[in-house]
């Protein structure tokens, strides 16, 4: 089966970027810190054989490129060539709509199944995604269960509106409102366990288990 993996992450701008840190870190600490997410996670996922590799950017796709993905393909640094990467821009719109239309976009290509994640949870490794897309093919939908309440990770085999409208994002019922409406379509299910992502200050922590960060965080 045709998987893609569908990442959504914003465009490495001062100020635009892990603003929940501050004022614990700056706005410069901040932005470090969302680019060296996506340059932990990038190169763990882009191994993941069966899954194609799609980047979806809020904001301009030129400073992610020249931030985060040069620096990956960078043969001094790490044996991944990002250059074939495929690279879309994310719509206006909160961020049902946006998941939403990334979804129905690889769907438009023929993807027969995708996953959708963000570069904030540096947990999600090669084994996660391999039970994701083993779980995709015995279900309909595929979650992965945040700690804060939401979902780091959502596989799909067809697009499903109601799992992308009227689900108040940011809160900490987007899991449980999610499920809802799944059982409300009758589609099966499978949660996978939990994890964290690196939204807010008491997240940081987590950090040291998982990358070596700066030293003031």
């Amino acid at each position: 089966m045709s998987y893609s993996l569908l990442v959504m992450s914003k465009s490495p701008e001062l100020g635009r970027v892990k603003t929940r840190m501050q004022p614990h870190l700056t706005q410069s600490q901040s932005l470090q810190l969302h680019i060296m997410l996506a340059q932990h996670v990038l190169p763990i996922w882009s191994n993941v054989k069966s899954l194609s590799m799609e980047l979806w950017i809020g904001g301009d796709i030129e400073i992610f490129k020249q931030k985060v993905i040069l620096p990956l393909s960078d043969a001094t640094l790490l044996n991944n060539d990002f250059s074939n990467v495929a690279i879309y821009s994310q719509p206006q719109g909160d961020l049902g709509s946006r998941m939403a239309h990334a979804v129905r976009s690889a769907f438009s290509r023929g993807i027969l199944g995708v996953f959708l994640v963000g570069t904030d949870c540096p947990f999600i490794d090669e084994n996660y995604l391999l039970q994701a897309i083993q779980q995709l093919e015995e279900n309909d939908v595929v979650l992965g269960p945040a700690n804060d309440g939401g979902y780091v990770l959502m596989g799909l085999k067809k697009y499903h509106p109601a799992l992308f409208d009227n689900i108040p994002w940011g809160t900490s019922t987007v899991l449980e409102d999610t499920e809802r409406a799944i059982n409300e379509v009758a589609l099966s299910s499978h949660l996978l366990s939990s994890l964290s992502d690196i939204d807010v200050p008491e997240d940081l922590h987590l950090l040291a288990k998982k990358i070596s960060s700066p030293n003031h965080y």
